[in-house]
């Protein structure tokens, strides 16, 4: 029995062996691999794609057809792999170099429609398609550029001599200067800029805030403050104490928190819902600059790190608010846009801890709007299947928040640990109850230890969120070629918070009395007055003692009074010792 240097076989499946979803590597391995894959078969089979070389209005396959039109041929993983395979295969059968074993290509004939011989079908000039279709895929500067092994081919076509050569360009070259396309949308200068910008803000108030809210001088006292400790030993207080007149830092700064962490609150949620949006189902809302999966796999680890950056700030900034004493009947109201931005962020970790994608067929028609190729029939181009850092894994130069994403359980920690205090200063508002009763005995000598640690873990996790994300501005500058482009969207991303820090300014300017009338109605006015500090009742430790409540909101050293303007306003009687 004679021996032909090509057989051909049907195939339902191909067995991927990397995690990416199999979609994305089907296009991979049908536009890079399946030249190589014919050319240096050696005698085993060559596989043809059972679904390939059809369109849904078609009874039958009908791979002439399909590998003579540019719109048949590109528009499925299916097709690509036959033509380029039978376009391969043709090319050496052609010029008589090698044979076909002519029963088993009868049979591929019958089922596909492959023009009658390999001869007729390398007519089709296929790889002459093909080419025009790589070149004009990567000389688009928004995938990359194309690797100098594919200039030759941009004229000569391609022949028997050179298709090794081919291969090559395409298999190992063409993917190597794909651009990651990460979308300035995400993670701009001005967008980067302005989380450091967040962070920074967070710890300077949150730094003021313990360095005004401590009482220094005394530090047993101190400790016990810090961690909301009940002194057992020391004598038990009944008496009422009159706080001290506060300094302007102090009220600004208390001020300022409660709004920075609003702010950031309404932040974090609006970022929570567009990434779920984008990249948690099928609307395609904020993948207008997505011209690749791998794009869009960047873009994915980008945005869910920033995520985990927002998040991670919230839950740091959140006890010092709780201390400040404001909003002490009102707390849900602060609470639920708290809450619902950290339900997000669980949603959104558990997609990206399944390796969750968009919609395959979805997302190929967003990158059919989005990196449609004349020359490949008005379909995505090969550079946007270039997978090389999806199946190798990102070279480490090009990977961004890695530790952040590596950290996100820790932050899901942090986060319950913050309602978990909510609830306990809530419970202890109710004096008479058994949880208060509880969280004041043998509880209290427990809980503000764990809750003391907890902050130390959340400054810790910031800080390396703010390293995670001056390390991705250098990392996103280098990828870009060392520059940054500053269109008008990244100035006013930059700018965000510009309004927190003005209202700061404002009121460490003016004084918080004067800071806040401005901006209230002409009839209210405002006054300082000062704060009576009445131990707690029915609330005693496990000595009966209860010097400080348990992380709660302690009595501001001063706050302020909001009264009508017919009202007589002026500072209370109290504020004096």
């Amino acid at each position: 029995m004679p021996e032909y240097d090509y057989k051909f076989r049907t195939i339902s499946e191909y067995n991927y062996t990397h995690p990416t979803p199999t979609p994305w590597q089907a296009w991979h391995e049908a536009y890079f691999r399946r030249v190589g894959g014919a050319i240096y078969a050696n005698g085993e089979y060559i596989r043809l794609h059972e679904s390939g070389c059809k369109i849904d209005s078609w009874a039958a396959p009908n791979c002439t057809r399909t590998c003579s039109n540019n719109t048949y041929m590109f528009s499925s993983p299916e097709n690509v792999w036959n033509c380029m395979t039978l376009a391969a295969v043709s090319m050496d059968v052609g010029p008589g170099n090698k044979t076909v074993d002519p029963v088993n290509f009868k049979q591929m004939d019958d089922k596909f429609d492959l023009g009658g011989s390999l001869e007729s079908f390398h007519e089709l000039y296929v790889l002459l398609r093909v080419r025009r279709c790589f070149w004009q895929s990567c000389s688009d500067s928004k995938y990359g550029r194309c690797t100098p092994d594919l200039e030759f081919f941009r004229c000569n076509p391609v022949d028997p001599g050179n298709i090794q050569d081919f291969d090559r360009a395409i298999n190992h070259g063409y993917c190597r200067d794909a651009d990651l396309g990460v979308d300035s949308d995400i993670a701009g200068p001005g967008i980067l800029v302005a989380y450091m910008v967040q962070i920074a803000l967070v710890l300077i108030l949150a730094g003021l805030f313990w360095a005004t809210y401590l009482p220094w001088n005394h530090p047993k006292t101190t400790k016990q403050q810090l961690l909301g400790a009940f002194d057992s030993t020391s004598t038990p207080k009944t008496g009422p104490e009159i706080s001290k007149p506060v300094n302007r830092l102090t009220l600004a700064a208390h001020s300022t928190i409660s709004e920075l962490q609003e702010a950031q609150t309404a932040f974090g949620l609006a970022i929570g819902v567009i990434f779920l949006c984008a990249f948690g189902g099928g609307s395609g809302l904020g993948l207008a600059n997505v011209s690749s999966v791998l794009s869009y796999s960047v873009n994915h680890d980008i945005a869910f790190g920033l995520l985990v950056v927002g998040t991670c700030s919230i839950a740091f900034l959140q006890p010092c608010r709780q201390r400040v004493g404001k909003h002490i009947k009102s707390r849900w109201v602060s609470m639920v846009p708290m809450l619902t931005s950290w339900i997000l962020m669980i949603i959104a970790h558990g997609l990206k801890t399944q390796g969750s994608w968009a919609d395959p067929e979805h997302l190929i028609e967003i990158l059919r709007e989005n990196a449609a190729v004349e020359d490949c029939g008005n379909n995505p181009g090969p550079m946007s299947f270039c997978l090389g850092p999806l199946l190798q894994g990102p070279d480490e130069s090009q990977r961004v928040f890695k530790i952040t994403i590596m950290l996100a359980p820790v932050v899901h920690v942090l986060f319950a640990i913050v309602l978990f205090e909510e609830w306990v200063i809530k419970s202890r508002e109710t004096h008479e109850s058994k949880i208060s009763q509880f969280f004041s005995g043998r509880a209290s000598q427990i809980l503000p230890h764990i809750f003391f640690t907890a902050n130390l873990l959340s400054l810790s996790m910031l800080i390396i969120c703010l390293a995670e994300v001056v390390k991705a501005f250098k990392k996103i500058q280098e990828i870009n070629g060392g520059q940054y482009s500053w269109g008008f969207g990244q100035l006013v991303a930059m700018a965000v918070w510009i309004p927190v820090m003005a209202n700061f300014l404002t009121l460490l300017t003016l004084g918080t009395e004067k800071g806040t009338e401005t901006r209230i109605h002409k009839q209210l006015q405002v006054s300082q007055v000062g704060t009576i500090v009445i131990p707690s009742q029915g609330m005693s430790g496990e000595n009966g003692n209860d010097n400080i409540p348990l992380l709660a909101a302690l009595p501001s050293t001063s706050s302020i009074q909001v009264m009508g303007s017919k009202a007589v306003a002026g500072p209370s009687n109290m504020s004096q010792p």
